[in-house]
């Protein structure tokens, strides 16, 4: 292989700078670059890939500030920056330069090297702080006829019949961009092939301005070093590298789920000159395609419900209640596109219900196309539900409400009801907002625990027959209001004193929420079928029947020796 002739090979990148000659000063470290060095600053719009730029002051230990022939002032990392000498230096137009699509030698009059001296540029050490790259600012400073590069996942993926392709000059290097739905997808260069070597990607996600962004990965394979300085993925609180860095990462540990505290986020992707992985994939979602619900009760609905939601979308909804807590989910609506007729399973359009926080969580349920659901009820204080939606047939979609079954512990005696509600379920509410019956029947405090014991002949409570047994009942008021919002939470409670056995039924929330339609057929269903809705049971011993039957057997052992006792006198 030839080298341009006068010229010395720099160590600053295993590939060759374009045009110009390369310094031959080796006193100064191959790997630094001082104020108002004349160098080729690589290029990652349109035209050619290198055009010559000055240095115009140093913002870190691998990065600068360039100004370029052309006006421009951008942010290169040490490794997108050649060294050129100013003498016989002519700035060349992009038509003599060569660009992404030519051999970076095409225009370099080759000569017999008889002596090649191969180069491996040296890593950086790890800084404290790792040198991130700045190429941030070019989505602002970019000019006007240089739009941002359409995302990775659309132009940089490799065809199925395609052969990969190995060397890191013949990848598509085109990633990154501006990206405005509602979700989608972001994946490093040829995933899941190994990304090229000296890449760089950024990624702006935007969201509505009042809605927040959530980005989930599902793969992450890069390599590792300890300050995440070589290969890693960055994502900032912000559309720029000056916005708070949430995090970075390396290695193959998937990162756990990120969300941005505004409407938009910067990820960056960054490979060195050596060493790949398979990189990564991630999911984001934004707007009405990602919530989080915290209240004891809420509804939602899919994404411009009762209108079509939108193709090919991924969203997600979290419903996340303290400790202690259930959720039951009621469905409103649901209408989507129907089954696939030949594996008559719900393979386009689908509504999945998962208990627990993600996707890995036990499944309990996955609807389509047009059914009436009975409601279903969580086992602990978590629920994820995902619309997935394909490229074609929306319909109107789905709406849902939800109300939190606050954990309690309910027992009775033949004479009484006992409940037991820890405080930290219901933390924001004072003691007579729990009452049983009446608000004459509240509840006191007991240590960590609200506490109601209340005779049957108070509290409101009647007998009834349910499936011919003799039950006492009673409803359970758990008072959620606020303001001039009225929230009453209904437990039906039940008590079979001949066995000793206590129920209770959630009955309804608020009728905001459209809840009070299913209390009725909740009570229905409860006097048909004991199994239909949800129910926390517990039996309890009544220790003062214990007690009655030791005071009568100890009065009759007494009697026997008063008897015994006359007999003898």
């Amino acid at each position: 292989m030839g080298r341009r002739l006068g010229t010395v090979l720099d160590c600053l990148h295993p590939d060759r700078a374009l045009g110009g000659k390369y310094s031959s000063d080796t006193s100064r470290p191959a790997r630094a670059f001082s104020g108002e060095d004349p160098v080729y600053a690589r290029n990652f719009g349109r035209g050619p890939a290198w055009v010559p730029a000055r240095i115009v002051r140093v913002t870190g230990p691998y990065s600068y500030e360039v100004h370029t022939d052309g006006g421009l002032l951008w942010r290169r990392h040490i490794d997108q920056l050649r060294r050129r000498t100013t003498e016989n230096f002519e700035p060349q137009t992009g038509e003599q330069h060569a660009t992404r699509d030519q051999t970076p030698e095409a225009s370099l009059e080759d000569v017999p090297d008889p002596d090649p001296v191969p180069c491996e540029p040296p890593r950086p050490e790890p800084a404290t702080t790792p040198a991130l790259p700045d190429e941030s600012q070019d989505i602002l400073e970019r000019p006007a006829d240089q739009p941002p590069e359409p995302p990775s996942s659309e132009q940089c993926s490799t065809p199925r019949d395609a052969t990969p392709r190995r060397s890191g000059r013949e990848r598509c290097h085109v990633c990154g961009g501006v990206l405005t739905g509602l979700s989608g997808s972001i994946t490093s260069p040829d995933y899941p092939e190994n990304y090229p070597n000296n890449a760089e990607c950024l990624w702006v996600i935007q969201a509505t301005s009042d809605s927040v962004i959530k980005l989930v990965f599902v793969d992450f394979q890069m390599e590792n070093s300890e300050q995440c300085s070589f290969d890693y993925v960055a994502i900032f609180d912000g559309p720029t590298m000056g916005d708070p860095l949430l995090s970075h990462y390396c290695g193959s540990m998937k990162p756990p789920d990120v969300v941005s505290s505004m409407h938009e986020l910067l990820v960056v992707f960054r490979s060195d000159f050596n060493i790949a992985g398979r990189g990564f994939k991630a999911y984001f979602f934004s707007g009405a395609c990602q919530e989080v619900y915290t209240a004891v009760k809420g509804n939602f609905s899919s994404p411009q419900y009762p209108h079509s939601y939108p193709n090919n979308i991924k969203c997600h909804w979290t419903i996340q209640l303290p400790p202690g807590y259930r959720i039951k989910i009621f469905f409103l609506d649901l209408d989507l596109e129907g089954r696939n007729s030949l594996t008559d399973g719900c393979d386009y359009d689908h509504l999945a219900v998962f208990d627990g926080g993600t996707e890995k969580a036990s499944l309990l349920g996955k609807w389509c196309g047009r059914e009436t659901l009975s409601p279903i009820i969580s086992s602990r204080n978590k629920l994820l539900l995902v619309l997935h939606t394909d490229r074609n047939t929306a319909n109107r979609g789905f709406s849902v409400a939800y109300i939190g079954v606050v954990p309690m512990n309910v027992s009775c005696t033949r004479t009484e009801f006992q409940i037991q509600i820890p405080t930290q379920s219901v933390a924001q509410l004072e003691r007579n907002k729990i009452y049983l019956g009446t608000p004459s029947c509240s509840a006191q405090i007991f240590g960590l625990n609200f506490r109601i014991h209340a005779r049957f002949e108070t509290c409101g409570t009647e007998p009834q027959k349910r499936n011919n047994t003799s039950m006492i009942i009673s409803i359970l008021y758990i008072d959620f209001s606020n303001g001039n919002q009225e929230d009453i939470h209904q437990y039906e409670v039940q008590c079979e004193p001949k066995r000793k056995e206590a129920s209770v039924n959630l009955i309804s929330g608020s009728d905001p929420y459209r809840l009070s339609q299913y209390a009725e057929n909740l009570v229905e269903s409860q006097q048909q079928d004991a199994g239909v809705s949800e129910v926390y049971e517990s039996k309890s011993q009544d220790t003062s029947d214990i007690v009655f039957i030791s005071i009568c057997i100890l009065a009759g052992v007494l009697m026997v020796i008063a008897i015994v006792g006359l007999v003898l006198l």
